[in-house]
């Protein structure tokens, strides 16, 4: 199986070619091709991937069909050390050429069959019980969660996110069995805290819909590649696609990350 195929990191991706063989997975990049405008060559990590990169097909543990610009086209391979690579295919014929390839080759260590139905088998699994019976972490089963939900740590657009879960960020100390500890989690954090905050989004709910126009409360999404930015600026390769979103150079201070408690009251 051989197809044109492009390796999404970050904030874009570089077309180039997938090949797969008896034993490996190969990807390599025309020379003289060039990468997605969104992600030049770039110093330290924020770089594209290598020219020709190749992996093992008995390190393959698991296989998940993925969504790249909201099109049901891509694939990630998740390997024993935990690594992983997404390529997005251009068609779904294709992505499920290389799926197929790929599972006709048995690899030896593969732990989990690709599903179409990905909320099913989170249900069969029983995550949700066995972190209820504290043998998943908070973080584990968190991790999961966002695993089975098609997120993933390839494209900032579709980046694992966690929920804000307290509302004390002063405090020295917390009592977890006091509930006025966590926040109010039936409502969407565009609810909580300011008053003029929820009465400005209904206003626009019904502004929208008096113009007859498709209503709704908040016109940005909780999980876009600025908002992975800001959380992790400090971390590279986020760092410096930072740097690449912002023209060349930081953001102002005043609008960067600085505290957990000043985010949450803003």
């Amino acid at each position: 199986v051989q197809l044109v195929a492009r390796r999404v990191t970050g904030m874009g991706a570089t077309e180039g070619h997938l090949q797969l063989t008896g034993d490996c997975l190969w990807w390599w990049v025309d020379e003289g091709a060039e990468g997605s405008p969104l992600s030049p060559a770039l110093p330290c990590q924020a770089a594209s991937p290598p020219a020709t990169e190749y992996w093992a097909l008995d390190d393959l543990v698991e296989l998940w069909p993925r969504r790249y610009r909201l099109q049901q086209t891509a694939l990630e391979v998740i390997l024993q050390d935990g690594h992983s690579a997404m390529f997005d295919l251009l068609t779904r014929d294709h992505c499920q050429q290389l799926l197929k390839g790929l599972l006709a080759c048995r690899p030896p260590n593969l732990r989990r069959l690709p599903s179409l139905n990905p909320e099913r088998d989170f249900a069969q699994a029983e995550y949700t019980d066995r972190w209820l019976r504290r043998e998943l972490s908070n973080f584990d089963y968190l991790m999961v969660l966002n695993k089975f939900a098609g997120r993933t740590f390839n494209d900032l657009s579709q980046y694992y996110i966690f929920p804000w879960v307290l509302q004390d960020y002063t405090s020295e100390e917390l009592d977890l069995q006091d509930p006025r500890v966590y926040r109010d989690l039936a409502a969407p954090m565009g609810w909580i805290g300011k008053e003029a905050r929820r009465e400005q989004a209904l206003a626009r709910y019904a502004s929208l819909e008096e113009a007859g126009m498709e209503p709704y409360h908040y016109g940005s999404h909780y999980s876009t590649a600025g908002f992975i930015l800001y959380y992790l600026i400090r971390l590279e390769p986020f760092t410096t696609f930072h740097i690449q979103l912002q023209g060349g150079r930081l953001d102002h201070a005043d609008r960067l990350f600085d505290a957990v408690a000043k985010t949450w009251a803003s």
